[in-house]
């Protein structure tokens, strides 16, 4: 009898521990949460003012036809509010060299375009060199970014084919100035031609 007591004693705690493991595995819950974020605003350029040489181009080989270099001292924006208007210093300026027919004017234009991002950013500025589309002179693009045009002395100068890091303004906006070289390949050029030429500006963070 006492055996039979003890083995329902047993019994009955087994069963206990059983329905008490049951209730702790099937309260048990799990479940996915999702979530989203946003990247940076993309990256674009818009081109204010395109270069302009007023100056025609001699036909002789090899002479070259350039804007005087923009330095960190001239603050072209310095008088300027909205990085998005040319400023005046980048209009009714001179190109020299030998490849320009006339090196006594002075209503070229140097090329004035918006970089526009995500707000006090850094991006990589790159000018590229080009030249015409018949292969007849290369360009060597060199500019000037401006984001601050209250502050004398900011400018950050770019040479060409070198990339260079500029932040942009706290409302995204960075103002760039660029002139450059043209230098005659050497082949005569054809007199009362019209040359069609091009060169690359990236941006990106």
């Amino acid at each position: 009898m006492k055996l039979k007591k003890s083995f329902s004693a047993v019994k009955s705690v087994a069963f206990g521990a059983a329905l008490v493991a049951g209730i702790a595995t099937t309260s048990a819950y799990a479940d996915t949460f999702t979530f989203s974020v946003d990247t940076i605003a993309p990256v674009s350029i818009s081109e204010r003012q395109a270069i302009t040489f007023t100056s025609a181009l001699t036909l002789l080989p090899a002479g070259s036809c350039k804007f005087a270099d923009l330095v960190v001292t001239s603050e072209w924006l310095a008088a300027e509010t909205n990085l998005a208007i040319t400023p005046a210093s980048a209009n009714g300026v001179a190109v020299t060299g030998s490849g320009c027919a006339d090196g006594t004017s002075t209503t070229s234009n140097y090329g004035h375009y918006l970089i526009n991002g995500a707000d006090s950013t850094a991006v990589k500025i790159t000018l590229v060199s080009g030249g015409a589309d018949d292969s007849s002179f290369t360009f060597t693009p060199q500019g000037a970014v401006e984001t601050d045009p209250g502050t004398a002395g900011d400018s950050v100068v770019i040479a060409a084919d070198t990339q260079t890091t500029v932040t942009l303004d706290s409302s995204g906006n960075a103002g760039l100035l660029v002139g450059g070289e043209i230098n005659i390949g050497l082949t005569q050029l054809t007199a009362g031609t019209n040359i069609a030429a091009s060169f690359d500006i990236n941006v990106v963070y």
